[in-house]
Formats: C-alpha cells, structure tokens, sequence
C-alpha cells in the first residue's frame, strides 16, 4: 500500500495528468503483471509439490516464493521451446498464463494451507525494521515506470537495455520465432530472464507497449528477493528476519538494477533461493537448490562460479570442519 502511494505522489506531483497514467498502467501492464506472477506461482507450486511431498505446510511463506521464482524458471524455459518452433504467439502466450492461473487455484483448492498464510506470519513484531524496505522499493518501482535510459548515467544511459535485453527479444518478436541474431553478439548470453520479456511483447502485442512491463517483471523477481530472505530467517525470530530483509533490500545496487530490464534479477532470485535451500540440509532440499542454481546460471553466466563452484566448495569446507570439531 506505501509502495502503491508513494508511486501514485510521485506520479501526480510531475505530470499534471498523472492520476491517466496511473489508471492506464495499473489497468493494463498492472494486471497483465499481476496474472503472470499468480500463473509462474501456479507451475512453481505444481512443479514443487511432488519435490516436497509430505512438507506440504513447513515454512508456507518460503514455499509461495519459491513456487513463484520456479515457475519463472519452467516458463522461460517453455517460451524458449515454444519460441525455437516458431509457435510463441498472442494466443499461446495468453493460454501459458491462463494453464498457470489454473493449476494455481488447482493447488489451492487440493492444499490451502501450503500456500494461504495469515498476514502476522510476515512481518508482525518488527514492522518499523520493513519499513526500510518503502524507500527502496518505492524508488525501484518508479523507475520501472521510467524509460530506459532517462534515469542515471551510471546505468550507463540503458545502453544494454536497449542493445540486447530488449533488443534480442525484439528481433524474435518480430520474427515470429526464436533464431541467433548474427549481428549482436549479446544475443548469445543466458536468456532465462529475456524470455519473460519477449513473454511480455506477445502478451502486448507489441514490442514497445510491452517496453515498462519488462522492467516491471524485473523489478518484481528483485523485490521477491527480500522476502524469500525474510522467509527463510523468519525461524530465528521475526526482528531477525526483518533486519535480513531490510539490509537486503536497502542496498543501493537493487533498486539501481531492478528498475530496468536487465537480467540481474534472475540471478540474485534464483541465486538467493538455490543458497536457502541448499543450507536447509535435506536430500529434497538440496534438489530444489540444484534445480534454483541452473536456473541462475540460465540467467546470467556469472552465476556459474558463485553457484556451482563457490558455493559446494563453500559446504564442503564447512562439512569438514564440522567433522573435525565433532571428533
């Protein structure tokens, strides 16, 4: 609600009609972001359900995110498909959205209790600690409503934006199928997180229409990040969880990168989630955290030495010397 108001000011106090675009937005790239996040929830959820089976209730707030990042995952990697064969359009983009929606009030419907939990499991007790959180997300939602490029130089000027995170889905938007673009070398990198935005041009049916709701799907994978660490601190105590969260997302770099369309936000969701299941210590666990670290590595290649190397070797050191005191 702060969020949503702090935007709203921002909006009405520099343009004299403001209050349009406030409708326009929340009515168009709003509720198209708001049906793609409840849908990538639904193939998460239905995607996890068996990974986890018998651990349906255990840490339900955990489990809502995880459920939304891994159905990102599965539909970027079923847009991918759907795109090398030439059968991404309008259509089947609306009907990957509505399958989700589906299997989410399916899931719902079979087990409430994994996904429904009250509002004082979030953050009742240390409310002034999230408050932290207003600033920066506020901020990052903002400039997700900015055109890239009009925001800081140090961006620098939405120079990658424009030359492939955008560009590249823009080519096989236009092209009707998914194909490597010869002339732009970045067209070759992880596109993980890029499919969501070529997801976002059909579900526009246009490249620039879909421009804001790019970077406002990237804004929401960097604002799930907070929460996926409060969820995963929360066993501690819920000041504790609120200090991760709140030093999580206040740190400068977020809001810098999560309000334009790049593919960090993949990384450090997906990344951050691979590092909280893995620590949970279960063979079950240790699956999901596998299948959160290759879905990092798809996003962006640096994920490739921070997860699949320094984090196992990170375990194994700390498995050894755990022995070591035991004996």
């Amino acid at each position: 609600m702060l969020l949503a108001l702090g935007t709203a000011g921002v909006l009405l106090r520099d343009a004299p009609h403001g209050w349009i675009e406030i409708v326009y937005r929340a009515l168009t790239d709003g509720l198209i972001l708001l049906a793609w996040l409840l849908s990538a929830t639904g193939i998460g959820g239905w995607i996890l359900g068996p990974i986890l089976a018998g651990n349906q209730t255990e840490d339900r707030l955990l489990r809502a995110v995880s459920a939304a990042a891994l159905g990102m995952g599965a539909m970027s990697i079923a847009i991918l498909g759907l795109g090398l064969i030439g059968a991404l359009t309008t259509a089947i983009s609306w009907i990957v959205l509505i399958i989700g929606i589906a299997a989410l009030a399916v899931t719902i419907r079979r087990d409430r209790e994994a996904f429904v939990f009250r509002a004082s499991e979030v953050g009742a007790g240390a409310p002034w600690v999230l408050l932290m959180l207003v600033l920066p997300m506020t901020w990052m939602g903002i400039g997700a409503l900015v055109p890239a490029g009009l925001l800081w130089p140090a961006e620098p000027a939405g120079y990658d934006v424009v030359a492939y995170h955008l560009q590249a889905p823009r080519e096989w938007f236009e092209w009707g199928h998914i194909a490597p673009v010869s002339q732009n070398v970045f067209a070759f990198m992880p596109f993980n997180v890029e499919m969501h935005f070529l997801l976002a041009m059909h579900l526009r049916g246009d490249a620039w229409e879909s421009m804001l709701l790019a970077q406002l799907m990237h804004a929401t994978m960097i604002a799930l990040v907070p929460i996926a660490l409060y969820a995963w601190a929360r066993p501690t105590g819920r000041f504790r969880a609120s200090v991760v969260a709140a030093i999580a997302g206040t740190m400068p770099w977020i809001g810098l990168l999560g309000a334009v369309a790049y593919n960090e936000g993949g990384l450090l969701l997906w990344g951050t989630l691979a590092v909280v299941w893995l620590m949970r210590g279960t063979t079950r666990d240790a699956i999901v955290a596998g299948i959160f670290a290759g879905l990092a590595c798809g996003a962006k290649l640096t994920g490739v030495p921070m997860l699949l190397v320094i984090v196992p070797f990170a375990v194994f050191v700390a498995s050894r010397l755990g022995r070591r005191d035991a004996d």
